[in-house]
């Protein structure tokens, strides 16, 4: 019963450090993400504006 709960227990708090480090890496990427596309969105109104400049 001890051996049990025990490995019970453990196998609670490696998942519990795999969700969080997955949950981890996800916010990584979509920071990652929305830096990339932020910059392509910048890089091309600054290409817009320059090759058709407003009157």
């Amino acid at each position: 019963m001890v051996g049990r709960s025990l490995s019970a227990s453990a196998i609670r708090g490696r998942l519990i450090d795999y969700t969080t480090s997955f949950n981890l890496s996800r916010i990584t990427v979509s920071v990652k993400f929305w830096m990339l596309s932020y910059r392509m969105v910048c890089g091309l109104y600054g290409f817009f504006s320059v090759q058709y400049p407003r009157q």
